[in-house]
């Protein structure tokens, strides 16, 4: 029977193991892109229409502090920023095919797309009110 230390060291040592094999899985790296990618598509639209997401967010109706726009504005910047550093160093610390960026790409523009889709009903429910 092994000891408490020895079935610690045991279950440390096969959770590194599935991390590895689940970073060197073809699906497990195209997934990660994919939402990156989508992710740097909606942070993009939340920057180009921060007006419109700013209503969403808060239920006080406008006009809006200066303060209040100016920290909405930076948390905005700050997510689109983060994002792409991240998609960036991804890209340059992962080798991948050319068919992985592919479906990574068609599948983040599908995310995105999915994402566009809900804002736009929401938008046209706004409207109606």
């Amino acid at each position: 029977m092994p000891t408490p230390s020895e079935r610690s060291e045991r279950a440390r040592l096969e959770q590194e193991q599935f991390r590895q094999r689940q970073h060197q899985s073809p699906f497990h790296t195209r997934v990660a892109l994919a939402v990156m990618f989508a992710v740097a598509i909606v942070s993009c639209c939340w920057n180009l229409d921060w007006k419109h997401y700013l209503r969403y967010w808060l239920k006080v109706p406008p006009p809006y502090s200066r303060y209040t726009e100016f920290g909405f504005r930076a948390l905005l910047a700050w997510v689109f920023l983060g994002t792409l550093f991240q998609l960036v160093s991804d890209i340059l610390d992962t080798r991948r095919s050319a068919a992985d960026y592919g479906w990574a790409v068609l599948f983040g523009v599908a995310m995105a797309g999915a994402f566009l889709a809900a804002d736009g009903y929401l938008r046209w429910q706004l409207r109606r009110k």
